[in-house]
């Protein structure tokens, strides 16, 4: 199957890579439930109102290289785990974490091939997902996912300045941004060290 694939057209392998990946995704978004999204909105407008009041310890100082060490952690549990398990999942997850903590190191002009590498990593689950379906088939897995890139959206806005003009703006930017991004950092990596397998009909083979 795979050098007929090979010897086909390359408009062609593209059409049919485009047509499992489409077929993938609607797989997966019946796994996706988006009212989780609605608690990183509440932990957003919790924190925003609690340091806007009361003030927060921390910063860009303590913050920043809490979340290189975070993801660090991560990336190598991850690999742990695929050592232990040698599910392509794992291999997957140390590849996301390990670009995660690039981004956070902060590479001089390296962003735009780190957000290049994670879409790329994306296409790959959506290409692949037999390989990887015995975890992302769990949804519990898919929603983490969503609410810690979600989360992790949502600190790039404020970074962003999106909201300028609202109370207590200038006060929550910095300490807010490197708070939820450090949290949806910490989601994502529990998504990927931390999941279970789907559960196994008797008698069904694992996929590897």
């Amino acid at each position: 199957m795979y050098h007929k694939i090979q010897k086909m057209p390359i408009y062609q392998r593209v059409t049919m890579q485009s047509t499992v990946m489409k077929k993938n995704f609607k797989v997966l978004q019946q796994g996706i439930n988006y009212w989780w999204l609605l608690i990183p909105l509440a932990v957003t407008v919790v924190l925003w109102i609690l340091i806007a009041a009361v003030g927060y310890p921390f910063g860009r100082k303590e913050l920043e290289p809490a979340a290189i060490v975070v993801t660090g952690l991560f990336m190598l549990a991850a690999a742990l785990r695929y050592l232990i398990t040698r599910h392509k999942f794992f291999l997957w997850g140390t590849g996301l974490m390990g670009l995660i903590m690039c981004r956070e190191i902060h590479f001089a002009g390296t962003d735009p091939g780190i957000y290049i590498g994670i879409l790329l990593l994306f296409g790959i689950a959506l290409l692949k997902y037999d390989m990887l379906k015995d975890y992302l088939a769990n949804p519990l897995v898919i929603n983490l996912l969503l609410i810690g890139f979600f989360t992790y959206f949502s600190s790039q806005t404020i970074d962003q300045r999106w909201w300028k003009g609202l109370p207590g703006e200038r006060i929550v930017n910095v300490p807010l941004e490197e708070t939820l991004e450090l949290l949806g950092h910490c989601i994502i990596g529990s998504a990927v060290v931390f999941c279970k397998s789907r559960q196994q009909k008797p008698g069904t083979p694992r996929s590897s």
